[in-house]
């Protein structure tokens, strides 16, 4: 299960949502996210808070809405994800996809940059939260 997150996470993982150094994100430009807190839950309502290493995703993700994809910032050969759906509402940028029989959404608050996702699984699920910013 956990080895298939990295894809998720990437597609989900996130797809994060971005805020400019200079001003509020609107997704023209790509952007880096840093996943700062991961919470683990199954179909039983049991959760815990795990390091992103622990499922296989990297710290670092670059979100481009441009060409729609997610990827491990700075890594050769890095695994990307699709972004399937892109919308702004109410000063939110709201990425979503699906990979490997799991759904992803992301949400960052385009004035703060501060980022919220969840993956889901058959019987699990993921919280993510952290901060993102436009790359120069």
């Amino acid at each position: 299960m956990r080895n298939y997150l990295i894809i998720v996470f990437l597609a989900a993982a996130f797809v994060f949502p971005c805020v400019a150094c200079a001003g509020a994100i609107d997704g023209s430009s790509p952007c880096l996210c840093a996943i700062t807190k991961i919470i683990e839950c199954d179909s039983q309502g049991d959760c815990q808070e795990i390091l992103p290493e622990a499922v296989n995703l990297p710290t670092f993700i670059e979100v481009d809405v441009k060409e729609k994809v997610l990827r491990e910032f700075n890594t050769p050969d890095s695994k990307t994800s699709a972004i399937k759906r892109v919308e702004m509402a109410d000063s939110q940028l709201i990425l979503q996809g699906a990979e490997n029989q799991r759904v992803w959404s992301m949400m960052v608050t385009s004035e703060t940059g501060k980022m919220s996702a969840s993956v889901s699984g058959e019987d699990y699920g993921f919280l993510l939260f952290g901060a993102c910013t436009v790359l120069p």
